[in-house]
């Protein structure tokens, strides 16, 4: 957890924008949901003014992901995710696994998730749950195109 590595503006920008569309979102005939109804998969607007430097280029993102990935590291994916009320849990799952399929031991990190909260988070809001060590579970592939 690293604290205080992007400006307070730039959360705000991000936060007032993002909770303004919200409704559009949940409305929608066609809602991105995720797992179940109240999570939903919203992303940053990609587009000026809200692309910030200190949210897409961390220096501070970028030197644990270089020290731990090595050189040449790239983002490939840039979204964002709201946890709505909800009656329902999402189920525990995987968001990445492993590259290939029946492995005796589990290959080295190649990616990481970088996640930059635009409200304080909670067990009561809806935080992230991380479960330690499950990334070296190598029943957990992308193939068949579930990473459940």
């Amino acid at each position: 957890m690293l604290e205080g590595v992007v400006s307070k503006t730039s959360i705000e920008s991000l936060r007032d924008v993002m909770l303004a569309e919200v409704e559009k979102f949940v409305s929608s005939p066609n809602a991105p949901f995720n797992w179940v109804k109240g999570n939903i998969q919203q992303g940053p607007p990609p587009k000026m003014p809200y692309l910030f430097r200190d949210v897409l280029c961390n220096e501070f993102a970028i030197q644990v992901t270089k020290s731990i990935l090595g050189a040449g590291q790239h983002n490939t994916m840039y979204g964002g995710n709201t946890a709505m009320p909800s009656e329902e849990r999402q189920p525990v799952h995987a968001d990445t696994g492993q590259l290939w399929e029946n492995l005796e031991a589990a290959h080295p990190a190649y990616g990481l998730v970088v996640n930059f909260p635009l409200v304080d988070v909670s067990a009561e809001n809806g935080s992230t749950e991380i479960w330690p060590v499950t990334h070296v579970d190598t029943s957990v592939t992308f193939q068949g195109g579930d990473i459940k």
